[in-house]
């Protein structure tokens, strides 16, 4: 016996709709908060390269970037 065309639809049906699915309110707001504590640990560590290596000019620059990132 031969597998119906119906069997082989539903599943190429079946795997479409798992790659289109919307993500939850809990998946949002996870990706939500990984993506915040990314960006303080980038800003944290530009902070402290700007403190070591720049100096004032280093602090002036991160202030800038600060201030365009955040506005």
């Amino acid at each position: 016996m031969a597998k119906s065309k119906s069997t082989k639809a539903s599943k190429k049906s079946n795997k479409q709709k798992a790659q289109n699915k919307r993500p939850t309110k809990k998946e949002r707001e996870h990706k939500k908060a990984v993506r915040k504590m990314m960006v303080a640990f980038l800003m944290a560590f530009i902070l402290f390269f700007a403190i070591i290596r720049l100096g004032v000019f280093g602090i002036t620059a991160y202030n800038l970037v600060r201030v365009v990132l955040v506005a």
